[in-house]
């Protein structure tokens, strides 16, 4: 097991500000961890808020440095990230599934959101942070999200937080290292294997409105690609289409 430093704080604003914030005095060494107790001012992706009670759950940022990905091929991070993180939820709650891009479900509740913020200069990415927040214990929630769940509302048992954040941490430094010698293609077939809607039906919208279609694959550049109901292919980026739940 690779070591990782932790720096813990009882509040916070956001995990992924202050590991920015260190990063400028420091260069943090690699898979760090900055978590805290209770995070007021959570940031999801597309700059949505983030719901977390006091010591209810985990909301943690680490720091990656992957010199062996191309800026083009950034989303790789997404897919790594994503797949370890389900890789350990599914070990209590089977049947979890990941959004496009990289929120954990079940069902059509969310548990978990990953916001990962690239540093880049040039053509290369200088480090990554990539933010998680994963509904641990919390069984109320009191914003405007429309569909959250917790580990605990999904199997009626009190988790463990700490033991639940070493094992994120193992999964993605395991996931990490396997991406970077030369493992992509597996997790890429898993992140396919456990993607939501993937082969279904549903309803979608876009900037011509309505519709509905199938979700055939993400790319490795992370757009989406559905097939409509006239068997037209389409492909989004981030923010051109939005789920209905």
């Amino acid at each position: 097991m690779i070591e990782h430093k932790i720096y813990r704080y009882k509040k916070l604003k956001s995990t992924n500000s202050k590991t920015a914030e260190l990063q400028a005095i420091e260069r943090l060494p690699e898979f760090s961890v900055v978590i805290t107790s209770k995070q007021i001012a959570g940031r999801g992706l597309l700059n949505n808020a983030w719901e977390s009670e006091n010591n209810k759950n985990l909301t943690f940022s680490m720091v990656l440095y992957p010199k062996f990905i191309e800026v083009q091929n950034q989303f790789t991070l997404t897919f790594v990230v994503s797949v370890a993180i389900s890789d350990v939820l599914k070990k209590y709650i089977p049947n979890i599934r990941i959004k496009w891009p990289n929120d954990i479900y079940y069902g059509d509740k969310k548990m978990t959101g990953i916001l990962i913020e690239n540093t880049i200069i040039g053509n290369k990415i200088l480090y990554s942070i990539v933010g998680i927040g994963v509904n641990v214990n919390q069984t109320k929630f009191i914003s405007d999200a429309p569909n959250p769940t917790s580990m605990k509302l999904l199997t009626g048992i009190e988790f463990d937080t700490e033991k639940l954040l070493n094992d994120i941490i193992d999964a993605i430094i395991f996931r990490y290292n396997q991406c970077e010698m030369g493992g992509f293609e597996n997790i890429y077939k898993e992140y396919h294997d456990r993607l939501y809607r993937i082969g279904e039906e549903h309803c979608f919208r876009d900037k011509t409105g309505n519709f509905k279609g199938q979700i055939i694959k993400v790319e490795k550049t992370g757009h989406l690609v559905i097939i409509d109901s006239e068997n037209k292919q389409k492909r989004y980026s981030l923010n051109e289409i939005r789920f209905f739940i």
